[in-house]
């Protein structure tokens, strides 16, 4: 009989004092705020919030635009401590090679903002950098309220779309986590632009189906990391459970949890995670129409953590592993 341990719940379901705060900004008519990716700022917080314009309802969606262009334009938000919005900015693109050009799907999409050797960085996809519209990883440098230096990260040539890779600021570099299952991290020079592979690890066979996600946070030692997967129902619609995941130095995953839903089952997408003292924060969007902050205990979000040894997920108390190449499998979506 298959126990019902990683159905999805809702994180208020395994994390009882989670508080969820609206992150509110003034956007134009028929513009979003959405999948904010936020990073500790002295005794604030800096963020990047995503808007675009168009909708989505259940299922598809509507673009607002004359033309039906999808865009997306980036705001540079701060915050304080207790999370009140100190100004907002739009972030312009002085971005020149490769230039932009026109297409279906213009801007820098979900971005993850990181800090590096004192400078700020943030990776980002984009599909109008080639003329497929192919999705590219890139990095750029923000200075000021400005990217620039866009260094593309992944090949147009291989028509594969590459979205979400998870950076990870450590002494030893830029890192980023290209894939959970297996795990796999390259390292990327700000200086050369070059990206190389540096780990390549065994993970267990549920990591195949997990996607960035947050950036990489230092706990002891190890990294902890927020991922998610894409399943469609049998109605056509789209969920994005979530995962906490952790790496340790090396890059093994050493811990995974059970699925959560923020608020509830559909389109959530975590690009942020950031500790503050004996807390995380996770900054997330819903429907990709708001922003939103979870505030949870660090040491709960660890304790979901189930072990994993040699790729293996040990769970605990002798539950049953619910990911048996024998039993059926939701389909899964890359993204």
């Amino acid at each position: 009989m298959r126990d019902d341990v990683d159905d999805p719940q809702l994180l208020a379901h395994l994390i009882p004092n989670v508080r969820h705060s609206e992150l509110e900004l003034q956007t134009p008519t028929g513009w979003s705020r959405f999948n904010p990716s936020l990073w500790r700022d002295g005794g604030g917080y800096r963020a990047i919030v995503r808007s675009s314009n168009y909708e989505l309802f259940e299922p598809g969606y509507a673009i607002y635009d004359d033309d039906s262009i999808t865009r997306t334009r980036n705001y540079s938000v701060w915050l304080r401590d207790d999370f009140s919005v100190v100004r907002v900015e739009v972030i312009k693109d002085e971005t020149v090679t490769p230039p932009a050009l026109p297409g279906r799907s213009l801007g820098f999409e979900d971005c993850r903002l990181f800090r590096w050797n004192g400078e700020w960085f943030a990776t980002a996809s984009m599909r109008d950098r080639n003329s497929s519209a192919v999705a590219q990883v890139g990095v750029m440098r923000l200075v000021g309220n400005t990217f620039r230096d866009l260094r593309l990260l992944s090949d147009s040539r291989t028509k594969r779309d590459e979205k979400n890779w998870m950076p990870i600021s450590t002494s030893a570099g830029i890192h980023l986590v290209y894939g959970c299952g297996p795990t796999v991290v390259l390292r990327f020079d700000p200086l050369s632009g070059e990206c190389e592979e540096v780990a390549r690890r065994n993970a267990p066979a549920v990591a195949d189906s997990l996607h960035g996600g947050s950036q990489g946070v230092e706990i002891d030692g190890s990294y902890l990391l927020v991922v998610h997967e894409a399943i469609q129902t049998d109605g056509g619609l789209w969920w994005y459970p979530h995962r906490f995941v952790r790496l340790d130095a090396r890059f093994n995953m050493t811990g995974i949890s059970r699925r959560f839903y923020f608020q509830r089952p559909g389109v959530e997408f975590c690009a942020g995670l950031v500790r503050r003292g004996s807390e995380l924060i996770a900054s997330y969007g819903v429907q990709d129409r708001s922003a939103w902050l979870a505030s949870l205990p660090l040491r709960s979000a660890i304790n979901l953590l189930e072990p994993v040894e040699n790729g293996v997920i040990k769970w605990r108390n002798g539950r049953v592993d619910l990911f048996d190449p024998a039993l059926p499998t939701p389909t899964v979506a890359m993204g």
